[in-house]
């Protein structure tokens, strides 16, 4: 009787899929019907590899930066390597380029949490936390370009939307830090355990999540994980001006932070894995602000994609190897099951 419930994420997942490569299959049909295929390639006939490669290394700096961040919301005890923690970082990049719905996120927390005896729950709370400051933080760099930029119509409505999506989230995560201090409160679930099983089941996961969110009342961990969330952004903008000046655009260095916000702000279109065929458009987008031609623009948006995905893959896969995990072993983590049974997180 129970099967359906767990079905229904399963179906969720797949309808989800095809969502996103039905939109990703559409922006490839109309650019190969829209634009000069011809005149992309010749772009890239002229593109200087010294900005690429500089372009590469600021990604692998930036996401370096995030593996620090990543590990200052970390509990303290048991300490993590923060080498470790950029492998697990890093493998959740590679599952989040080939797999959908950026579940290389519920993949690195699960990794982490059961690999150092951490519960899955506070790992996870992490990772959501850190995604609300990745909001916060390219909100800010949003509307500090917008200071010296007339943003697109779109880019402008997808910050108010951030703007408002970063600003929920902080309050709700900012009260749950205080679960703690609630819990007293709740103490009447304890009184009949065995019909409440399920119940304690859940809060327990709940603490566990709650409790990781401490860091939100700590301020030297507020501060920091600020300022090397806004670094990190910032270096990842600093490598797509890199990939935009090696085709040699009369484009400022400023191009590179509106790409960032743009592309971001579209991850949460449905696409294929990667936001294979968004981020094009929305680079397109972000680079008709100073009239490139879209043909250079797609190029552009091929070259900085290839590249990322590369790394992300690449470096996952050498970071699974140094960390002692077979592929193999991640096909199933974090996807819901079709069947009664634990989670594979656990």
């Amino acid at each position: 009787m129970t099967a359906p419930f767990h079905r229904g994420p399963r179906r969720l997942v797949n309808l989800q899929t095809i969502a996103g490569l039905l939109v990703t299959a559409g922006i490839i049909w109309l650019g190969l019907t829209r634009i000069n295929l011809s005149q992309t390639m010749t772009a890239f006939a002229a593109v200087g590899i010294g900005f690429v490669l500089a372009g590469g290394g600021l990604i692998v700096a930036a996401i370096a930066i995030f593996a620090v961040r990543w590990r200052v919301l970390l509990p303290k005890s048991p300490s993590v390597p923060v080498r470790l923690v950029f492998c697990y970082l890093m493998i959740g990049y590679m599952m989040n380029a080939i797999i959908p719905l950026r579940l290389g996120d519920l993949v690195r927390a699960c990794l982490l949490g059961r690999r150092h005896g951490i519960a899955v729950s506070t790992t996870l709370s992490t990772v959501v936390v850190e995604r609300i400051f990745d909001v916060v933080a390219i909100v800010v760099i949003g509307l500090l370009v917008s200071t010296v930029l007339d943003l697109p119509p779109l880019v402008k409505v997808g910050l108010r939307t951030f703007a408002y999506v970063g600003i929920t989230g902080m309050s709700l995560l900012y009260g749950l830090s205080f679960w703690g201090q609630w819990t007293e409160r709740l103490a009447w679930l304890d009184a009949d355990a065995g019909r409440l099983r399920w119940l304690g089941g859940m809060l327990l996961r709940l603490d566990y999540f709650c409790k990781a969110l401490t860091v939100l009342n700590d301020w030297k961990r507020l501060v920091a994980t600020s300022v090397l969330t806004l670094a990190g952004w910032s270096v990842l903008s600093a490598s797509l001006t890199m990939f935009t000046l090696s085709f040699d655009l009369k484009v400022p260095y400023l191009a590179g932070s509106l790409i960032m916000v743009a592309t971001s702000l579209g991850a949460s279109i449905p696409s294929a894995p990667g936001s294979a065929g968004v981020f094009h458009v929305l680079t397109v987008l972000a680079l008709s602000v100073w009239s490139v031609p879209t043909e250079e623009a797609v190029a552009v948006g091929v070259l900085a994609h290839g590249v990322t995905i590369t790394l992300h893959i690449v470096l996952g896969v050498l970071c699974a190897w140094f960390a002692g995990i077979r592929l193999s072993s991640l096909a199933g983590i974090g996807m819901p099951r079709s069947s009664v049974g634990p989670s594979r997180c656990a």
